[in-house]
């Protein structure tokens, strides 16, 4: 049995579509920011922030009564400090590994603005610097990659 369905034959061309949802869009965004609709969202913020500065003075007071009596506890939890431990590793990483790459960059510029092609060990040190400057950013773009994946 041939497949007589052609999706271009179902297809109306001269139909458009913010035509026919222009009404329900409409109606939507009225109901939504009406005066009665924001009144009442208001409202509700207002009570809200309300019961929250009632409630301000009464906490405020015990905590400064908690201080005062010697009865503050911090509760810390091992758990969450190994959580944080391995992201504090790896910004402490990459900080330390910018600030070599900086320097690096910083030493060519010096080398570069002098004129001077120093050596070092019959070396050229400012090839030697940009090797290190890019390796270093590459290791460092490179670690990041990898964290993100």
């Amino acid at each position: 049995m041939p497949n007589k369905w052609r999706p271009t034959s179902k297809l109306d061309p001269a139909f458009d579509m913010m035509a026919a949802i222009r009404p329900t869009l409409q109606k939507a965004l009225i109901n939504q920011f009406s005066p009665q609709a924001l009144g009442k969202r208001g409202l509700n913020v207002l009570t809200q922030y309300l019961e929250l500065f009632a409630d301000l003075p009464k906490e405020i007071r015990r905590g400064i009564q908690t201080f005062r009596a010697g009865n503050l506890r911090v509760r810390i939890d091992p758990s969450q400090l190994e959580n944080l431990q391995r992201p504090l590793t790896r910004a402490s990483n990459r900080l330390a590994m910018w600030a070599i790459t900086s320097a690096l960059i910083l030493g060519i510029s010096i080398i570069v603005a002098s004129g001077k092609g120093a050596s070092l060990g019959g070396g050229d040190l400012y090839k030697s610097f940009g090797i290190g400057a890019v390796i270093g950013g590459v290791f460092t773009l490179f670690s990041i990659w990898r964290d993100k994946s």
